[in-house]
C-alpha cells in the first residue's frame, strides 16, 4: 500500500475548487475529416467542468486541469521550513 499524502494548504484547495478558478482544458475531438485537439487556457472552472461533462457523454475526450503555478521541490522545501520554523503558512504574510 502506499503512504497517505500530505493535505496542501486550505488556501490552495478552495482556490482549486473555486468555480472562478483558471483551468486549463484539453479537448481530442473526433470529426469526419479526422480527430482535432484544442486547448483553452484560461477557463473559469465552472465553464470547463461543464464543457468536460458534455463532451465526455458524447464520447469524446475531455480533461481540465489546474492552472496554479507548481512549486519546484527546491522552493517547496524552503516553504516547508518557513512554516515549521514560524508556525504559519507563508501565504498568511500575503506571498504565494
Amino acid at each position: 500500500m502506499g503512504h497517505p499524502l500530505e493535505h496542501e494548504d486550505d488556501e490552495a484547495l478552495v482556490r482549486s475548487s473555486h468555480p472562478d478558478t483558471d483551468v486549463t482544458l484539453f479537448l481530442r475531438i473526433e470529426t469526419a475529416s479526422g480527430p482535432r485537439t484544442i486547448i483553452s487556457s484560461g477557463m473559469p472552472l465552472s465553464a470547463a467542468s461543464a464543457i468536460a461533462e458534455a463532451l465526455t457523454e458524447a464520447g469524446h475526450y475531455a480533461e481540465y486541469v489546474d492552472q496554479r503555478s507548481q512549486l519546484s521541490m527546491r522552493d517547496h522545501v524552503a516553504r516547508k521550513k518557513y512554516e515549521q520554523h514560524f508556525g504559519k503558512p507563508l501565504a498568511a504574510l500575503g506571498r504565494g
